[in-house]
């Protein structure tokens, strides 16, 4: 695509600062912030970093241009420009920019699908996976592009990513649409909304699930959290676009009130009669949720294979966006008896379901308020003691860590604080982070030395899942939470395979024999 063309699509003033000979004939194939990915055909976009520590794109220039990138985009003007080789344009926001560069060089995308995006710190994943499945079982072909990975749902493929970088993101969207997908569900991170990656995606509906204590330490407090949330609203929308947003709660009241303004129609959902999609009589159990969906259209009862009550607001998030897009509650009926349970969402390990074995779940609950809601599921449903194993990342936010042993131990018979993603700090520091808010259990020091009310910390977590398994009792339950779906543990800069479902399956299967 000539690079002249691409201009002139960008709805952005980029403003030439040097301009080399020839340049109205220059083909670009690529977009990227990376130095490391320019080729012949490139467009070099220097972003400034994200956090302190971040490297500034700034700094990579030169060594893009060496690469044979054709052209520069930059906000920061170096007092050599006159001397490169290449044309040079200012931006006023260069993470905008690249992100609606890249939706032009890749022929716009998003504009061919119907892009459904989800947001909340909370059941983005699950939304998402559970969307997709329940729109393709309507003959709508939906992809799903988020945390469990991208692709058909019930062939993941993994990425290691929520919402990628604006480059990456488009690329994803162009290959849905030659797999002839007709929509895409896709998880839009507060990180993501901040460092403007789908600046280049306007969407056709924009899902809110809920917000709670998570990534304080990019976003510095609760309000800028939120603020950052909300841009999918009030940045990333058509006027012909739907909002699907919680009724209930203070975040339900408090976005209504601030969207209540703008053009797009509204659907909310809740536990509420007043929403327009409700559940009434919802039953739990450990085969997973039953319940009384009323949608505008009238009631119909549906069944779900998902266990967990919070899972109950994840299934209405999903009606609501179903019936937003003009689907009947009939079909929205029939169609949920085809939606499978997302992997590392309250996934019950297959080995775990023999009676003389502990019923064993693997859980992505890394918040205090999604481990809480996982545990009161648990405690509803157990005939014997629950116990959690789980533990926190390294380098993110560190505020959470005492709140979840607070959690863990009001909620849990027993809890062992083990490894998560340790990254670069050291695991013991992390542990008794956590431990600092335990106040209901008592220390020991193996898990063979434990006792209802009691707790301890093994960082290995390999030992600690086989541990806990061969001790539990038959009519036990054990919560494996943090990770979830994922499949590598991260320390220091190495990554090994780790899966949580898999050493669980392993060690009921050692006890077993």
């Amino acid at each position: 695509m000539l690079l002249v063309d691409v201009l002139k699509q960008v709805q952005s003033e980029l403003k030439p600062v040097h301009v080399a000979s020839g340049w109205e004939d220059l083909h670009i194939d690529h977009v990227t912030i990376n130095s490391q990915k320019v080729g012949p055909s490139s467009l070099f976009v220097a972003c400034k970093g994200v956090l302190p520590t971040s490297k500034d794109g700034h700094e990579f220039i030169e060594k893009a241009i060496a690469q044979g990138a054709a052209g520069v985009v930059l906000e920061s003007l170096p007092e050599n420009v006159s001397t490169w080789s290449v044309p040079v344009w200012q931006s006023e926001n260069t993470r905008r920019d690249v992100a609606r560069l890249a939706e032009v060089v890749w022929g716009s995308p998003a504009s061919e699908l119907t892009t459904i995006g989800i947001t909340g710190t909370n059941g983005k994943s699950s939304v998402a996976f559970g969307l997709s499945s329940l729109l393709t079982a309507m003959d709508l072909s939906c992809g799903v592009m988020g945390t469990l990975g991208f692709g058909r749902p019930e062939q993941l493929e993994d990425w290691g990513m929520t919402t990628p970088e604006a480059e990456v993101l488009s690329a994803r969207l162009r290959q849905l649409v030659e797999q002839k997908f007709q929509a895409v569900a896709m998880e839009v991170s507060s990180h993501g909304l901040a460092t403007s990656r789908v600046a280049g995606v306007e969407f056709d509906v924009a899902v809110f699930t809920n917000l709670t204590h998570e990534h304080l330490d990019f976003h510095g407090n609760f309000d800028a959290y939120y603020e950052a949330k909300k841009t999918l609203f009030t940045q990333h929308a058509l006027a012909s676009s739907c909002f699907v947003i919680p009724h209930d709660g203070e975040i339900g009241a408090r976005l209504n009130d601030d969207l209540a303004h703008l053009p797009q129609r509204k659907i909310t959902w809740g536990q509420s009669t007043k929403a327009d999609v409700w559940a009434d009589n919802v039953v739990l159990n450990a085969q997973g949720i039953s319940m009384t969906l009323q949608v505008p259209d009238g009631a119909f009862e549906i069944a779900v294979p998902w266990l967990g009550a919070f899972h109950v607001e994840n299934i209405l998030a999903i009606a609501a966006v179903a019936h937003a897009m003009g689907f009947s509650g009939q079909r929205i009926q029939k169609a949920f008896e085809q939606v499978a349970a997302p992997p590392g969402r309250m996934e019950v390990v297959a080995e775990a379901r023999s009676t003389n074995l502990p019923t064993t779940i693997v859980d992505y609950a890394h918040t205090p308020d999604a481990l809480e809601s996982a545990l009161v599921t648990l405690k509803e449903i157990c005939e014997g003691e629950v116990w959690v194993i789980f533990g926190c990342g390294g380098d993110r936010d560190q505020a959470k860590r005492p709140l979840m042993g607070e959690v863990a131990s009001r909620l849990s018979h027993r809890t062992v604080i083990t490894n998560d993603n340790p990254r670069s700090e050291d695991p013991a520091t992390i542990a008794s982070a956590i431990a600092t808010g335990i106040q209901k259990q008592t220390k020991v020091n193996t898990i063979a030395e434990m006792h209802c009310e009691s707790y301890c910390v093994v960082l290995d977590r390999r030992r600690a899942i086989a541990q806990v398994i061969a001790q539990a009792d038959a009519k036990d339950m054990v919560l494996i939470a943090g990770k979830g779906h994922e499949k590598k543990q991260i320390t220091g800069n190495s990554q090994m395979n780790f899966d949580d479902a898999e050493v669980a399956q392993n060690a009921l299967r050692e006890r077993g024999h």
